[in-house]
């Protein structure tokens, strides 16, 4: 069910608790090239144009932090979930979209060798910025999914340039490993 955007400035945040056990068996793998030491998730977001043709790439790390229209921001790379409230977050500011942007897809990826259920309490919500409501939640440990890696947790599109945007739930969980190209691959939530 789609959710109308009143307030244009949003807050995407990603949230989740450090898991202090690290066991021999992790120490292991780490020194064999996979990180099973550190507990690690990441946002992102893909923007698509009108003609769902892919335009643009938002994450933690450096150089891709900024959109190239400025209106998307991502907060920086966390690496271990320490601390309240969001751990990565990503602002949009639908109100200085320009006309090329017309969905946004994002996604959550354990960066780690882990699956979600590795991780503790991880959560992606969405908040307006000028009032804090929360308008869209959604926990990152589900039935059925908790061995998976990654999560194609919604969009928000508009149909026009002069109609609204929604946030529309898309809750996807598949494993990262087997995306070769996540550009191409989320073009079907589009439609």
């Amino acid at each position: 069910m789609p959710f109308k955007i009143e307030n244009n400035q949003l807050r995407v945040g990603l949230s989740w608790d450090p898991n202090q056990v690290v066991t021999a068996v992790d120490r292991v793998k780490n020194m064999m090239g996979r990180n099973t030491v550190t507990f690690d998730l990441d946002i992102s977001c893909y923007v698509y144009g009108p003609q769902n043709d892919f335009q643009d790439f938002i994450s933690g790390l450096d150089g891709e932090m900024v959109g190239k229209s400025g209106c998307i921001r991502h907060s920086g790379d966390n690496l271990d979930g320490i601390g309240d409230g969001d751990d990565e977050f990503i602002t949009v500011d639908l109100s200085t979209a320009p006309d090329y942007i017309n969905n946004l897809i994002f996604v959550i990826e354990v960066a780690s060798a882990h699956a979600f259920k590795d991780i503790i309490s991880p959560s992606v919500q969405v908040r307006e910025i000028l009032s804090g409501n929360e308008i869209y939640q959604l926990s990152l440990v589900q039935a059925g999914q908790e061995d998976r890696s990654a999560c194609v947790a919604f969009k928000i599109g508009r149909n026009g340039l002069d109609t609204p945007w929604v946030l529309s739930p898309i809750e996807s969980f598949v494993d990262h490993e087997n995306i070769e190209d996540w550009a191409n691959t989320l073009k079907k939530y589009l439609n």
